[in-house]
């Protein structure tokens, strides 16, 4: 008897924590939030920079791929041998690299600006054209790296990220690349590059240091000189009167994606930067307002909610409503806490990746216009790293096949696509480990839910949660089906595991309930 009791009292405290374990969504199909955004921009690609990896084009065209900055950390070596260490790898190869900075373009630093002959766009223009014809928009960030010869910030004539000695120039060349890749300058294309981001590495690591007002703050020695705010806001104003003076005479469009900080200097100076721009009426038609940040989801989400806030509320100058990217976003370091552990996978990592990455674009949608993970392709390569990490988001050798991460661009871009209104979504827990993304189609006969389990480490939380969402306002005929994808570290397509026949909740809302796994992401499928 006491054996029967004490199951029954087991069974019964089971089911009670079941339900408490449950956590709860609920929307309305009605209540309408605003736009899907994809957010699908990724860095690099399709064509990679590195000789070797592999031509991602059909998998951008079939993810949506919305943007493609270029370039950054890349072209920085004009090729090099690669020696393995160990003779049974084979004989040494020679590894080649895209040429895509300014020093690639315009070589010679005391050469005509203005002269075809100055310049060398053959990298260029292979690349702008593998962009276009993978159906995304072009993001030119101007690196301004100056190459070998004559003075620069160091010995070997490299820069080595701080701002250009000699920014007027180095705005002509900018102005002519913009002739070639829109107007057929020197042999060019026309392309039809809107976006130019402004040429400077974030303040911090190696750039414009924002810590000081001074125009330039000298070290010990040249090579150690850090420009400071001001500096940075001279030669930003610049740069836009460069694009205004491109767009005024060759009958462009082109805007400045900029002032591209981190997350943290953009927020400490954001009052001065727009101050500073609406002072001089800079018009916000030609601004891209943009920054970068490597957070966890809510961190991000916290982040771009200030940054829009104040956007939206300076006095000089009207910039309400301007467009918000983030240029640069990924986990910090590009290290996931999962690597390093004993029996991670690629996949596992990639999974990681992903959950994250969906997190971060289901909470941001409110605040961001576009964005641009980084990275997609692999690091660049040079003598000191001849095999740089691999991609999260594909194996880079031989076909470029698809790890789980990319799977979560897909899902991305089939929501946006087929189901671009944003549903209000309430409830939820504290720590946010799980995030829910609703939207339905412009006739009102389509809904999409996307669920995602995402936490740093798995220390402290359950492998496996319950939740729970209801719809309001969504009816089907009895017995209708649904369709159910997962995506994790197993996933190898993006296609249903499984139809689903949903349950009614109160009021006759349209009801789910599933267990999701930690770092994996579920999204369903209803149609009326």
């Amino acid at each position: 008897m006491r054996t029967i009791l004490g199951a029954a009292l087991a069974l019964f405290c089971s089911q009670v924590f079941a339900q408490q374990a449950t956590i709860r969504f609920r929307t309305s199909f009605v209540d309408d939030a605003g736009s899907i955004r994809a957010l699908n921009g990724v860095q690099g690609g399709p064509l990679s920079s590195n000789s070797h990896d592999a031509d991602l084009t059909a998998h951008y065209k079939a993810a949506g791929v919305s943007l493609v900055r270029f370039p950054y950390g890349d072209g920085f070596n004009d090729g090099f041998k690669f020696e393995p260490k160990d003779p049974k790898e084979g004989a040494p190869v020679a590894k080649t690299l895209s040429k895509l900075t300014l020093s690639d373009i315009f070589p010679d630093r005391e050469a005509d600006t203005n002269s075809e002959s100055s310049y060398d766009f053959s990298d260029l223009d292979k690349y702008v054209s593998a962009i276009r014809k993978s159906g995304a928009e072009p993001v030119w960030q101007a690196i301004y790296d100056i190459g070998k010869g004559g003075t620069g910030w160091l010995d070997n004539g490299m820069q080595g990220g701080k701002s250009p000695l000699e920014t007027m120039k180095w705005n002509s060349v900018v102005l002519n690349v913009l002739r070639h890749m829109n107007n057929g300058w020197a042999r060019g294309g026309r392309w039809d590059v809107k976006y130019v981001e402004f040429m400077h590495d974030p303040a911090g690591s190696g750039g414009y240091d924002f810590r000081f007002e001074d125009r330039n703050v000298r070290m010990g020695k040249l090579s150690d000189a850090r420009p400071g705010r001001a500096q940075f806001m001279n030669d930003f104003i610049e740069f836009i009167r460069t694009v205004e003076k491109y767009n005024a005479g060759y009958g462009g469009n082109v805007k400045v994606v900029g002032p591209g900080l981190d997350a943290e200097q953009t927020i400490k100076f954001i009052p001065e930067i727009m101050n500073r721009l609406g002072a001089l009426k800079i018009n916000p038609e030609i601004l891209v307002f943009a920054y970068r940040d490597y957070n966890s989801p809510q961190k991000i989400s916290e982040n771009a909610s200030f940054i829009r806030t104040e956007l939206d509320r300076m006095v000089l100058g009207d910039y309400r409503g301007i467009q918000l990217w983030n240029v640069g976003w990924n986990w910090s370091f590009f290290y996931p806490p999962l690597q390093g552990r004993k029996n991670v996978t690629a996949n596992d990592v990639s999974a990681w990746i992903m959950a994250h990455n969906l997190q971060c674009k289901t909470v941001v949608q409110p605040y961001w216009d576009s964005a641009v993970v980084n990275r997609a392709s692999r690091g660049a390569m040079n003598a000191e790293i001849p095999q740089p990490p691999d991609s999260f988001y594909f194996n880079l050798d031989g076909k470029g096949e698809p790890k789980p991460a990319y799977f979560g661009w897909m899902a991305m871009d089939k929501i946006s696509r087929e189901t671009p209104v944003r549903l209000h979504v309430k409830g939820g827990t504290k720590d946010n480990l799980l995030t829910v993304l609703a939207a339905k189609s412009s006739n009102g006969r389509k809904l999409h839910i996307l669920v995602t389990y995402w936490k740093e480490t798995p220390d402290g939380a359950p492998s496996v949660l319950r939740y729970s969402v209801d719809v309001a306002n969504f009816y089907q005929k009895e017995g209708s089906r649904g369709k159910f994808y997962v995506i994790d570290k197993n996933s190898k397509a993006f296609q249903p595991a499984r139809d689903i026949v949903p349950g009614k909740g109160r009021d006759g809302a349209l009801a789910i309930s599933e267990d999701i796994s930690m770092w994996s992401a579920q999204l369903f499928e209803f149609e009326r």
